[in-house]
């Protein structure tokens, strides 16, 4: 889009985190999780776009690239990095490397995996910059923060395990740039939003079957046998 922009939009999200978040850093390691230079752990903002931008590429992918960009356009909205309050707690869990020929433990395989603890509050902010005409990308933008609180969208790695899982607080702040109080109000990022009502959802989504029930004995899964042949004497 254009560098210059008329509207703006500015959406402030505090998260609390309903169960553990994990975030690592590019080296692999497992058992830290990723901090900012204060020591204070954090979310890279490009992998909260990267779960927000997924999520909408499989609902209504035409508007993934107007927002998000691409190489041959700059997108209209901005995602910053998510912030843990200061007093959150870092726990481990521990893991198990499963041998996928045998499906049994690996030697050696138990390892302790770090993550942020359930009940830790989590802030980050999107901004949306664009015109009057461009407005109703931010159904968008509202239908994946929709998304994000009803579960639809979890946040850092181990999701297949449970982790991730966020509710949401949002703040919405609209900016007219030909009026002057809004200009000022955005010069000065004033954090006097409005509470939003997140949608209800109309982008599609998936249905989500539990099932609960009780065995009559203890439930094994077994292990695979390896066959080997061996020679003929």
């Amino acid at each position: 889009m254009s560098a210059t922009f008329t509207r703006a939009v500015r959406y402030r999200m505090e998260a609390v985190c309903l169960t553990p978040l994990r975030t690592g850093g590019a080296d692999g390691a497992v058992d830290t999780v990723l901090r900012d230079w204060t020591g204070r752990p954090f979310v890279q903002g490009t992998s909260l776009a990267g779960a927000l931008r997924d999520w909408l590429a499989d609902r209504d992918p035409d508007k993934v690239e107007p927002l998000f960009g691409s190489q041959a356009q700059s997108g209209s909205l901005m995602v910053s990095d998510g912030l843990f309050e200061a007093a959150a707690e870092q726990q481990t869990r521990p893991r198990l490397r499963i041998d996928g020929a045998t499906g049994t433990a690996d030697d050696g395989g138990k390892f302790d995996v770090a993550h942020i603890a359930a009940g830790t509050k989590l802030t980050f902010t999107l901004t949306w910059l664009g015109s009057e005409e461009m407005l109703e990308q931010t159904g968008a933008v509202e239908q994946m923060l929709a998304a994000l609180h009803a579960g639809e969208i979890r946040l850092g790695a181990q999701k297949t395990n449970g982790f991730g899982r966020v509710s949401l607080t949002v703040q919405k702040r609209s900016y007219r740039m030909e009026d002057a109080g809004d200009r000022a109000a955005w010069l000065e990022d004033r954090e006097d939003g409005t509470p939003l009502t997140l949608p209800a959802l109309t982008l599609g989504g998936q249905v989500v079957f539990t099932l609960t029930g009780r065995a009559d004995s203890i439930l094994v899964k077994a292990g695979a046998r390896e066959m080997r042949s061996s020679p003929k004497g």
